[in-house]
């Protein structure tokens, strides 16, 4: 386990925290993008997609043009998909005891707010502000994607997580990055505090980003009250 710093000095004394959190696989108990091309789309061309996204060879934003041709589901399905998704263990608990604290929580995804939002308010947090893609749908039953962030893209992602961290940034307040994968990258090097499991704690390892590795919100939980006691 690769235990992050003590707060820097300079920082110690604040008490409320800015919190980024990615949503699949991280605030969500699953990856639900990946489940959801899995369910509707080509498993052969989604898989080609994601391996070339992760060769670096195309951006999300491609990825997902890719995969979304040859997606067909309809309302219902999409529907009845997302609503048997659950969130990780302890991160309803978690976000409520932020906000009742004042730290301000943020769900950063680079994948899509047509399923994300549907799951917030399954768990009562539909008022949790959200920076997203999105998707259409046609009367064919055709998937469409949106990129309402894309002008200010890394490159590497549709919806670049550094770029909202950059601009939502204030001062006072203690950034918190928590998260699981490659879309997670930019944000890491951005903030003061980070959680990463996966793929993202091993990108932070060879780089050399200090981190709390998670297994759960309750760790998360425990070690931001610790912080937030910190002389």
């Amino acid at each position: 386990m690769h235990e992050g710093p003590a707060p820097k000095k300079g920082l110690q004394q604040l008490k409320r925290f800015q919190i980024f959190c990615d949503f699949d696989g991280t605030l969500a108990e699953k990856d639900v993008g990946q489940q959801f091309f899995l369910t509707f789309s080509d498993p052969k061309v989604s898989e080609e997609a994601v391996t070339a996204w992760l060769n670096g060879e195309i951006s999300s934003a491609e990825m997902y043009r890719r995969e979304l041709a040859v997606t067909r589901a309809t309302r219902d399905q999409i529907h009845q998909f997302t609503m048997s998704q659950r969130l990780s263990e302890g991160a309803v608990e978690l976000i409520r005891r932020c906000q009742q604290a004042g730290d301000e929580v943020f769900v950063v995804s680079d994948g899509f707010a047509a399923y994300i939002r549907t799951i917030l308010d399954k768990f009562g947090l539909q008022a949790l502000p959200l920076f997203a893609n999105d998707l259409t749908l046609d009367a064919t039953g055709q998937l469409r994607p949106v990129f309402p962030y894309l002008e200010h893209s890394c490159g590497r992602c549709a919806n670049c997580k550094g770029y909202h961290v950059r601009r939502l940034r204030k001062e006072g307040l203690l950034q918190v990055y928590i998260g699981d994968g490659f879309s997670d990258r930019c944000a890491v090097t951005q903030v003061e505090i980070v959680f990463a499991k996966r793929d993202l704690a091993k990108f932070c390892d060879e780089k050399g980003i200090a981190y709390y590795a998670f297994q759960n919100f309750k760790d998360i939980q425990s070690i931001l009250e610790k912080i937030r006691r910190s002389e």
